[in-house]
């Protein structure tokens, strides 16, 4: 009788972790921009205006509500586990207390967030089977299939776009994106959704020719995705960390790389918004030690644009603005934290990320997808300021649940 209940108590908390991942991934795919049409807000075609309301944000808040409310009561958790997700608490909490921006909103979200993800990490440390994986893993291969069929369904809208032959021959990335952006979906998001499909591929799918087709099609069609090149550079940065002959040729390359492209390096930074993003968080971090506040970025570059233009730039330089976007998540975490509790956000994400490693040779197929998937969204995150979503939390609750199931396993 008991071992009945506890086989149906482990398979209730697979499911909820499943609806969670799906959510995760949902954020990741158009699914607000189509909800928002449905209900008649405005949505503009590229994503940069217009109004998308976040009701990824808002299933993801009462689901967990739900959960707690069924769950709770009856999981026990190691406090010593637990201690990232109080930390984290509390740098929020002083933030919305001491910095001058700050949106209670923001802080109350990631709050919710950051329980979710304690949630996931407790129901999946507990379990040291077979069977979470295999339910896992059949949800990552719908998720896998949808986001193929959406691809699939791209390249079929190029074909028909109003694109010249030539013109999609010549810059084939340009209107790839353009097409993803005329369905609702960002690039940037796109680029995370292609890192989840290599991922998928590389360590869950077993033939070797399905692999290379996958993730050559990916490369394709994201290779003009600046984050989605720098999230997979981070991957192989940390798959190669123990291997020091590897290691040495990827930088190697990296640096051949950047000697021939320096030129333009240094024109893309200098033309880019992130560059001025970077000098306004190096401003943020000089003048206030708590940060502006979580959702106060757009607020005080809104209100100091002029200022800070002045002060960074002269009358060469490309824009006359400082962009409300951090653009970076870098630039998102110390300008909305400070330099001391930003400093102490990014230990805690690299501490999970070298605990991981000190496991991934114990880590099975899809715990490997999850782990360098988790790695894939922080590298990632250097160009685009997506951290402080709900997908992020989810999947930061998933790799350290399964670093917490892995060091709790008997192996012979």
């Amino acid at each position: 009788m008991n071992t009945l209940l506890l086989h149906k108590n482990s398979r209730l908390s697979i499911n909820i972790i499943s609806v969670f991942l799906v959510l995760a991934l949902l954020r990741l795919l158009p699914f607000n921009f189509y909800t928002s049409m449905i209900v008649g807000h405005e949505v503009i075609i590229d994503n940069r205006e217009g109004n998308a309301i976040n009701f990824v944000n808002y299933i993801s808040v009462f689901f967990l509500i739900f959960v707690a409310l069924i769950k709770l009561p009856t999981i026990r958790a190691k406090w010593q586990e637990l201690w990232p997700f109080g930390a984290l608490v509390l740098i929020y909490l002083a933030n919305l207390f001491f910095a001058p921006y700050v949106k209670a909103s923001w802080v109350i979200y990631q709050l919710a967030f950051i329980l979710i993800a304690c949630v996931i990490h407790v129901l999946l440390s507990g379990q040291s089977g077979l069977n979470y994986e295999k339910t896992l893993k059949s949800g990552g291969f719908m998720f896998f299939i949808s986001v193929t069929i959406l691809f699939l369904g791209v390249v079929f809208s190029i074909m028909y776009s109003d694109y010249s032959v030539s013109y999609i021959i010549s810059e084939f990335n340009d209107s790839f994106i353009n097409s993803v952006n005329g369905i609702g979906l960002m690039k940037q998001y796109y680029g995370y959704v292609v890192g989840f499909i290599v991922l998928y591929a590389l360590f869950v799918l077993d033939k070797i020719w399905i692999k290379i087709a996958v993730v050559s099609l990916a490369f394709f069609t994201a290779f003009g995705i600046r984050s989605f090149i720098i999230g997979i550079v981070g991957v192989l940065f940390f798959l190669n960390l123990k291997s020091p002959i590897r290691l040495l040729v990827l930088i190697i390359i990296m640096a051949f790389a950047a000697y021939f492209l320096w030129d333009d390096i240094i024109v893309e930074m200098l033309y880019d918004t992130r560059f001025y993003a970077y000098m306004n968080g190096w401003d943020i971090i000089q003048k206030f030690p708590f940060g502006v506040g979580l959702g106060g970025y757009p607020e005080y570059t809104e209100i100091n644009n002029r200022v800070l233009f002045a002060t960074f730039f002269t009358i060469d330089a490309a824009l006359n603005y400082v962009p409300n976007s951090p653009e970076s998540d870098l630039v998102h975490v110390f300008g909305s934290l400070g330099l001391w509790a930003g400093i102490i956000h990014i230990l805690i994400q690299m501490r999970l990320i070298f605990l991981g490693l000190a496991h991934r040779f114990k880590m099975r197929p899809f715990e490997k997808c999850m782990f360098y998937f988790f790695i894939f969204m922080t590298a990632f995150g250097i160009s685009e300021d997506t951290m402080f979503t709900v997908s992020y939390w989810i999947f930061f609750g998933v790799t350290s649940g399964i670093i917490a199931s892995i060091s709790k396993r008997k192996y012979a």
